[in-house]
């Protein structure tokens, strides 16, 4: 009975951090490669990043979200990438960028351990939800 209300607990604080509304003051300027290596405890809740790269992957997930992968190289695989998540709440002031634009995404990390056994994926860190993207030159 405990560890289903810590579950409860945890799925409900997790669900707060994904869908926040608020846009961070301050953001840490990451690398793909950094946020690739950080282990779970890299990052303090509550921070916020600017991460700079290519849209790799590109897709609109049944629950209203923009999954966008973005990579170092344009060509960066699913693996080499870091997923940055564009919620609804986001949506009707942000458009989702194309494959293969070369951007800057700030938002939120988050560490989305429900992830950890999904193949492919490259780091359990997200920016999500993403509160800017503005395309670099």
């Amino acid at each position: 009975m405990i560890l289903a209300a810590a579950l409860a607990f945890w799925l409900a604080k997790a669900d707060s951090l994904k869908h926040r509304t608020a846009v961070p003051a301050n953001f840490r300027a990451l690398t793909v490669e950094a946020v690739l290596k950080a282990r779970q405890d890299a990052y303090p809740v509550g921070a916020a990043g600017r991460l700079t790269g290519w849209v790799t992957q590109r897709s609109h997930e049944a629950d209203g979200d923009w999954h966008l992968g973005l990579g170092s190289s344009a060509r960066a695989t699913r693996h080499a990438s870091v997923v940055c998540e564009l919620t609804p709440r986001f949506q009707n002031r942000i458009a989702p960028p194309h494959l293969g634009d070369h951007v800057a995404i700030e938002g939120w990390l988050f560490w989305d351990g429900h992830h950890l056994h999904e193949p492919g994926r490259g780091t359990q860190w997200e920016l999500h939800p993403i509160t800017s993207i503005r395309e670099v030159r």
